[in-house]
Order: C-alpha cells, then structure tokens, then sequence
C-alpha cells in the first residue's frame, strides 16, 4: 500500500526537489531520486526520502543519522518534517555495500552520541 501511495508521486515536486523516480519504500517511507532545481533546472541528483508521517522519535533518529560521517555512509544532506536528503548513488550493489562495509557498534554508538 505505501509503495502504490509513493509511486504516484513521481513527477511532483517537494520545495526545490523534483520527485523523478520511486526507487523503493521501507519502515520510514519512500526513497526517490530527485533533482534539486533551480530556474526549471536540474543542478544536483540527490535522493530523498518521504515521510507520510511525522513523529517526534523519526524525527530525532534521522536528524542522529544526519550526523554520522564515515567514509562507507552515504552522506546526508537535510532532515525535514517530512523528507530526509540524502547524495544520491546510481548503479550501487547495496547487497556487496550491506555485507562488506559493517561499521563497528561501537562507532556507531559514539557516533551518535555526538
């Protein structure tokens, strides 16, 4: 149901960003790859998050994952209400990604304790 409820949104725009493909929903929402634009133009790809639903505890974790940098993270960018930005990343195997770059528990931990 809410990939079919994501889905029509390709095409729409979010403030600046214009929805141009879903790429896939899970426990917080749907992934699309966006354009930021400008004037009708595209000046970056990024891929961004939409959040049917705003909470208080989605919004204190993704503003957490917001500031975890690490080299085998994909950085984000923003957190809002109901959107989390993120650089987009074509033509990536997530399985090789998932199972060969685990972060230590610990990082993380103290990561987000920052």
């Amino acid at each position: 149901m809410l990939d079919q409820m994501m889905k029509m949104l390709e095409g729409q725009q979010i403030g600046p960003y214009r929805l141009n493909k879903f790429l896939g929903a899970g426990g917080f929402g749907g992934v699309f790859h966006a354009s930021e634009m400008v004037r009708n133009t595209s000046v970056q790809e990024v891929a961004i998050k939409v959040i049917p639903e705003s909470s208080d505890d989605k919004l204190i974790e993704l503003t957490n994952a917001r500031k975890l940098e690490h080299s085998n993270l994909i950085k984000a960018y923003s957190v809002g209400e109901f959107t989390f930005l993120n650089k987009y990343l074509s033509k990536i195997n997530y399985t090789h990604l998932t199972t060969s770059c685990l972060l230590p528990l610990a990082f993380c931990l103290s990561s987000l304790g920052n």
